[in-house]
């Protein structure tokens, strides 16, 4: 292997990263065409001249492969999120376990408290294991929106209708966020232990100011407590067909913060606003949440292994099936949560 190299990207190594995606994972891939989104997910925020991607390279500094992470907070001992990993197929024939070998060189160089991912494909699930990884299939979640008309997106015709156990919930009172002070209203150290962690500053670098997507960033607060119990984002998303054109519309929880107590009255509030909105089902694809609370707000679990009740989780373009999210962490038993939205999850498809 004395002639490969691994090293971290630097700022001038992005147009050779795009034009390595888009030759060896898709050449629509939304990555190989915005240089916006790349900075957005990738720039090593404190090393303005570096990106969080570990690079293998050959003798003439050509691309062999990239393993691409995110930071979850910004501590002395941060958590790190997996994004984008890929090596080209002529280089895992020509350098053994190279793939394994610059995944290994980026967790052994970016000191860290806990690694986990989410979008890992069934291809990795062998490596995964063998690194001995946690590997779990998320859950989605999903109420259907009872005052559609014509649903596009969803089929259920066997499915009972929606009901949620409302007696003896807290009332609270959601607040959409205007702008990043309002985030002080809510105490990250409370949830400092909570796998993987994370803080303001990755808030606002991950849903402020996103290219393409507006998220509603709410803060949840109990009758009168002044400090927010729970952040919860989430994004109207609209399904498109394969010209780009919009078809319907759904509304989808990206990512959660803070206790899980409140989560029946969280999902019984937004659900009120899909109804309001008109989209068709309101859903949320995670792991580590406990089921019977979201199971009191209404919420069924999607079956992927059954045809009976589809809800798609592809928008761009729309594919009409139950396809499963991934995702994978330290250690074999380890309690953690993952959201849609982590990792380079809840990212655009069309440029």
């Amino acid at each position: 292997m004395n002639d490969v190299s691994f090293e971290f990207a630097e700022l001038r190594d992005l147009e050779d990263i795009m034009s390595f995606i888009s030759q060896h994972w898709g050449v629509n891939h939304i990555y190989s065409v915005s240089k916006e989104l790349m900075m957005k997910e990738f720039l090593w925020l404190g090393q303005p001249d570096k990106l969080t991607i570990g690079l293998a390279k050959d003798v003439n500094s050509e691309i062999l492969g990239v393993f691409c992470f995110k930071f979850y907070n910004y501590s002395a001992l941060p958590d790190l999120a997996g994004a984008l990993w890929k090596v080209t197929s002529e280089a895992e024939k020509k350098y053994q376990m190279i793939g394994v070998r610059l995944r290994q060189f980026v967790i052994k160089n970016v000191k860290h408290r806990f690694f986990s991912a989410a979008g890992a494909g069934e291809q990795t699930k062998n490596t995964y294991k063998m690194l001995r990884l946690q590997w779990n299939q998320m859950n989605q979640y999903y109420i259907i929106n009872p005052l559609i008309h014509e649903y596009k997106l969803t089929e259920h015709l066997h499915l009972k209708p929606h009901k949620a156990e409302i007696s003896g919930l807290p009332d609270i009172e959601m607040k959409l966020v205007d702008n990043t002070d309002d985030l002080l209203n809510f105490d990250f150290d409370r949830i400092s232990n909570t796998l993987p962690f994370k803080d303001k500053r990755y808030i606002e670098n991950r849903f402020f100011d996103y290219p393409f997507y507006s998220y509603d960033i709410f803060l949840v607060y109990k009758s009168n407590e002044k400090l927010a119990q729970n952040i919860v984002i989430c994004r109207k998303a609209m399904a498109k067909d394969e010209k780009g054109q919009d078809i319907a519309s759904a509304y989808r929880i990206v990512d959660f913060y803070g206790p899980e107590d409140l989560l029946p009255s969280i999902i019984i509030s937004l659900f009120e606003r899909v109804k309001v909105q008109g989209d068709e089902f309101l859903d949320f694809v995670c792991h580590g949440f406990d089921q019977e609370l979201l199971k009191q707000a209404g919420m069924n679990s999607l079956n992927f292994d059954s045809t009976e009740v589809i809800v798609p989780n592809l928008f761009e373009p729309l594919v009409k099936e139950n396809i499963s999210v991934n995702c994978i962490a330290d250690g074999a038993s380890v309690n953690y949560r993952h959201c849609r939205a982590d990792g380079d999850g809840d990212r655009p498809s069309f440029f």
